[in-house]
């Protein structure tokens, strides 16, 4: 398996310079999409879980 994103050590994801480029992207997102909201997201070692929930427009 290619880890892209990191490692697990004493079972917490370390993140390597590619999984922290990951990492302030998805934090970016809600900044510059305001209609958006990370539910929940995590970055593992060679692949990444996002939910994102997508506000009515109302609430913009």
């Amino acid at each position: 398996m290619v880890e892209w994103f990191g490692d697990v050590a004493d079972g917490q994801m370390v993140l390597n310079e590619c999984g922290e480029i990951v990492k302030q992207q998805l934090l970016w997102l809600p900044h510059q999409y305001p209609y958006i909201q990370l539910d929940e997201w995590v970055v593992m070692p060679n692949h990444v879980h996002v939910i994102i929930q997508i506000k009515p427009y109302a609430i913009i």
